[in-house]
């Protein structure tokens, strides 16, 4: 019977493919963890809306439709500019309110959380593959 020490080369591929596994099941975790999950929103609900929350709501309406990027969607689905005033304008104090609400809490471009998320697993994922591949990073800094 011949004993394998754990420095010959078999033995070293066997734990780092292990390894390795173990590894990019953890990642693909995250990522589908990070990828599925999202903010959840609580706050106050108002008994009831004012002529004074219903002007300051459709201020919010004009200044969201005056955006040039919103202005181009709208027109690109048919919608003319008269036609949307209508439409606003035709909004119950409620509906207004509701709208006007998550116009504000919209992010223009999405809240950044997931391409930050993709960047980490990226990175950590190539350190992984040099680490398996016996490569070493080293970092010098300029500064």
């Amino acid at each position: 019977m011949r004993v394998i020490s754990l420095k010959t080369g078999k033995m070293r591929l066997v734990r780092a493919a292990w390894w390795a596994r173990h590894v990019a099941l953890v990642l693909v975790a995250l990522t589908l963890a990070l990828g599925l999950a999202h903010p959840a929103m609580a706050g106050f609900v108002p008994s009831g809306v004012s002529a004074a929350d219903r002007a300051q709501d459709l201020e919010v309406m004009r200044r969201t439709l005056e955006n040039r990027v919103v202005a181009e969607r709208l027109s690109a689905l048919g919608y003319s500019n008269h036609e949307i005033q209508q439409r606003v304008a035709a909004l119950s104090d409620d509906e207004l309110h509701r709208l006007a609400s998550r116009v504000d809490s919209m992010a223009p471009g999405g809240s950044g959380l997931e391409a930050v998320a993709i960047i980490l697993v990226v990175v950590i994922l190539v350190l992984v593959i040099l680490r398996l591949l016996g490569k070493r990073v080293e970092v010098d800094s300029a500064f």
